[in-house]
């Protein structure tokens, strides 16, 4: 907020700075809607209800998580497979989604157990 000419803000600090998180918080939804339509075509309410689907929990794992679950989409089509946590998306993506090398990681872990 700006200065008066006196250089006195009309709110205190504390009050100036709850108003910018509220802010933040009313406009991170738009945000993230405008967001999900460009990136992967779908809308927030098209995210909360495959999110409905899965209970909450990742499509890999099916732990829950305080996070939000990652958009999971295929990088050749541009389809969207499910929501993620974040060790599961970030697995997939070290992987290249190569599924040929996920099952030789998979026979790895069976053979040194």
């Amino acid at each position: 907020m700006k200065s008066s000419p006196d250089g006195y803000q009309r709110t205190c600090r504390d009050c100036d700075k709850a108003r910018l998180q509220q802010d933040w918080r009313d406009n991170s939804g738009k945000r993230r809607n405008s967001r999900y339509k460009h990136t992967y075509g779908i809308d927030i309410d098209t995210y909360n209800d495959m999110l409905a689907t899965q209970g909450g929990k990742c499509k890999i794992c099916s732990e829950k998580t305080d996070r939000r679950l990652a958009v999971d989409h295929c990088h050749t089509t541009g389809d969207v497979r499910g929501l993620l946590c974040q060790p599961c998306n970030l697995g997939l993506g070290q992987f290249k989604d190569n599924t040929d090398t996920l099952l030789k990681a998979i026979e790895y872990l069976k053979e040194t157990q």
